[in-house]
């Protein structure tokens, strides 16, 4: 099977190929069909950009919202491009604005897709449950803003520094708090869900910048009761260290050497 997927079924062996055929369906798309919001019976269907945000733009939410301050996408439409008389850009339709349309999100956003989203389990599992201690991390690195780094000794600002696991290492905490809640993976693995498409009033309980909470992952459901479970575990758990970017990056590195030559 070719990897760059376009569309719903259609597969191309290039990346170039691919850019090729999706400049050509917009161009192609009729004059009338400019500036109306796609559905299923125009040029583009509108389930096509559904499919390619949803398995090429797992941060789309969170783009849009960072560069238009807008809802979430709903749909979209055709325009030209101002320099030729064919429809080249596709537009965000704004969510509360029925008299125009946001700035123009280019065709190349579009052409410029490559293999795709690939769900993977383990590592967005382990960000989801980063994501039930953001708070908590910030908190520290907050409280100890200023101060030195346990390792280099030097004075650290808090956008300089990072919260740094001592004992147990994140990975263990996790591990064991599976172990003795009897948590399986596949069962976590339903509940994780990416922070654009959380409800933001879900997302204000993390406490921290709602934009910032809106890129992590977090295991949603149940009344959130694992997410807050392990958040009360690691609070109870974890001994956390003040470290400088430089001093956490080798330290990271040099515990990866030791789990991989294990």
């Amino acid at each position: 099977m070719s990897k760059y997927k376009l569309f719903n079924g259609t597969f191309y062996k290039t990346k170039g190929a691919c850019r090729k055929d999706w400049r050509e369906i917009v161009q192609k798309t009729p004059i009338h069909e400019w500036g109306m919001p796609l559905d299923e019976s125009t040029h583009i269907k509108k389930h096509d950009i559904d499919f390619l945000i949803n398995n090429y733009f797992d941060c789309w939410d969170d783009y849009v919202s960072y560069k238009f301050m807008s809802r979430p996408v709903v749909s979209f439409c055709i325009k030209p491009n101002g320099y030729f008389n064919n429809g080249v850009e596709v537009l965000h339709l704004e969510a509360t604005n029925d008299q125009g349309f946001t700035d123009a999100i280019n065709q190349d956003n579009f052409s410029c897709f490559g293999t795709g989203y690939l769900w993977n389990e383990k590592l967005n599992l382990n960000n989801a449950f980063r994501g039930a201690i953001i708070k908590q991390m910030c908190d520290f690195k907050y409280d100890h803003a200023n101060k030195v780094c346990n390792v280099c000794k030097q004075t650290t600002k808090y956008e300089e520094a990072e919260a740094d696991h001592v004992k147990p290492l994140f990975t263990e905490i996790v591990d064991n708090f599976k172990i003795e809640k009897k948590y399986a993976d596949d069962y976590l693995g339903k509940l994780i869900v990416k922070g654009s498409k959380l409800p933001l009033s879900f997302l204000k309980t993390t406490g921290i910048n709602t934009d910032l909470a809106r890129y992590w992952y977090y295991l949603y459901g149940e009344d959130q009761k694992i997410h807050n479970e392990f958040a009360e575990y690691h609070k109870k758990h974890a001994i956390l260290q003040f470290l400088c970017k430089n001093c956490h990056k080798e330290k990271t590195k040099t515990e990866n050497k030791e789990r991989y030559a294990a």
